[in-house]
């Protein structure tokens, strides 16, 4: 009788700190996700860039240009070139057109961390980059 209350007794101990494991667990996530999630506004940054500057750059269109190309080719949102050439109908650009090519936007912070974590693909290694850059960061400033 004293050993099946032993064995008893063991396995509560075994399952409560197999539930402290999953809550210390569920914790963790939810402190990345507010890290991410909650922390940096990027969807926001994304929908409403900053104004862009000009980089002084004046691009000729070609015959066959379209202005996605373009930007694709200068590395800029095509939202930037859009605003900053005051484009009403970004479909109808023609060759010889003038188009100034605004600067590149400033990286958000940490964005290569959340479009990690958007691809289920890529989530523990945006999670892995998370604690690396910020508990790991953190523990050793103190």
């Amino acid at each position: 009788m004293k050993r099946a209350t032993a064995s008893l007794t063991f396995r509560r101990r075994i399952r409560v700190l197999f539930v402290l494991i999953l809550l210390s667990f569920l914790v963790l996530v939810l402190r990345l996700a507010y890290i991410i999630f909650w922390w940096y506004p990027y969807h926001e940054y994304k929908r409403n860039p900053p104004p862009p500057a000009d980089s002084g750059i004046v691009y000729t269109v070609k015959n066959g240009d379209y202005l996605f190309a373009i930007s694709k080719r200068f590395q800029v949102p095509l939202k930037s070139v859009i605003r900053l050439n005051d484009i009403k109908n970004p479909d109808l650009i023609h060759p010889g057109d003038k188009i100034r090519i605004p600067e590149p936007l400033p990286a958000y912070p940490n964005e290569e961390i959340i479009v990690a974590l958007e691809s289920p693909a890529n989530f523990w290694k945006g999670v892995k980059t998370v604690w690396e850059k910020h508990v790991v960061a953190s523990q050793s400033s103190e």
